[in-house]
């Protein structure tokens, strides 16, 4: 895929979380595939591509929200969240609540 300019956007918490309930409020079913797809689609139009992507049986696509990768999105089969290992050191990861 290649490296994004760097003055290329990135994604925010409060962009993710807000496109994540906009996407949940047009139907797409919680923990689908469709939904993931979705937001992967609509994530990528900010932040141009995913830092990571990719996993061995799990599938994993994260967005950083920072070049020190310290807060980011985490999108892990259908689900999705926010990892900040300030706020939650043991796990470091929040799901997005309905």
């Amino acid at each position: 895929m290649g490296a994004l300019p760097s003055d290329t956007p990135r994604l925010t918490v409060e962009q993710a979380r807000s496109i994540y309930f906009e996407v949940r409020a047009e139907g797409y079913g919680l923990g689908s595939r469709e939904l993931e797809m979705e937001l992967i689609r609509r994530y990528n139009e900010i932040a141009g591509a995913p830092d990571y992507d990719g996993g061995c049986g799990d599938y994993i696509t994260v967005y950083s929200c920072n070049p020190e990768f310290t807060e980011g999105i985490i999108i892990v089969c259908g689900s999705i969240g926010v990892f900040n290992p300030s706020i939650i050191p043991y796990a470091g990861y929040i799901d997005f609540v309905e």
